[in-house]
């Protein structure tokens, strides 16, 4: 069975886990649909363990090519997925957390939506947040699904799941591509040059990826340093006609505060008002 005109881009740097990378990277390997092609980009140092693992899936894929790209240096997230788009060479291409785990029907789904509505430029879905052993599940982050009501939500925050995205190469080589900076916010980014460039974005209504969450997932999204980078990039965003003066005034009203609640009132936030709870 031909393999799908997919590819899946994931970047992994030395402070992710082994196991968990092989949790992810065995959960592409076990799709009903699976990819032509794995684009691995190595940002900078990395565990031996990983590269053992790569090395051993390298030469026992299944009719998958596995492109392992090495970077001198770590440069982020933003600038390793911009480096990985340049030897993507698949129609569509689907992005992958090093530490997540995608369902078995998630290529299937998502590459089936988007050969049934050849308008729709990048096709998202729903993710449940699990513990950091992806087993109490915490929350489910639901996004709009299209329209009017996706592209105002994004003024205000990212209108996808980075994590459970699939997108047209063709939208890369007309020049959309990630920022070039070191900051987070980079799906943010992506989303809104989509929208900016009248790309169409659709979201489907279900959970796709199981994410792991948890105290270390909003640690990392609160304090003073974060607001300040936050906001920096949001001021960016409207210089360059990405959000009105609008949006920016609201996005500081609202997001700076909530930077600078303790980690513990932050993730009751997170639960409570940005995400539905778990059942």
């Amino acid at each position: 069975m031909k393999n799908a005109d997919i590819s899946v881009l994931m970047t992994t740097y030395i402070n992710d886990d082994s196991e968990h990378f092989k949790v992810a990277f065995n959960s592409i390997l076990e799709q009903t649909c699976l990819p032509s092609q794995i684009v691995i980009v190595l940002d900078g140092e990395v565990n031996n363990q990983v590269i053992s693992y790569l090395e051993h899936q390298q030469s026992n894929a299944l009719n998958i090519d596995i492109d392992i790209l090495a970077l001198e240096q770590n440069v982020g997230l933003s600038m390793a997925l911009n480096k990985g788009l340049e030897i993507c060479k698949c129609a569509y291409i689907a992005r992958m957390d090093s530490d997540d785990f995608s369902r078995q029907d998630r290529f299937q789904k998502q590459l089936d939506y988007m050969l049934s509505n050849p308008s729709v430029d990048m096709c998202g879905t729903y993710y449940e947040q699990y513990d950091g052993n992806l087993k109490n599940r915490l929350s489910m982050r639901e996004v709009p699904l299209h329209g009017t009501e996706l592209n105002k939500y994004a003024k205000l925050r990212t209108p996808i799941n980075h994590v459970t995205i699939m997108f047209k190469r063709s939208v890369y080589l007309a020049g959309i591509k990630y920022p070039e900076t070191r900051d987070p916010f980079e799906d943010w980014w992506f989303a809104l040059y989509f929208i900016k460039g009248n790309y169409v974005i659709h979201n489907l209504p279900f959970s796709s990826v199981m994410v792991r969450g948890g105290e270390a997932f909003t640690s990392r999204r609160n304090g003073w340093n974060y607001a300040i980078v936050e906001q920096k990039n949001i001021s960016m965003m409207y210089q360059l006609g990405l959000m009105t003066l609008r949006d920016r005034f609201i996005n500081f009203v609202i997001r700076f505060p909530i930077r600078l609640m303790p980690s513990n009132l932050l993730e009751r936030f997170y639960n409570t008002m940005l995400r539905e709870k778990a059942q």
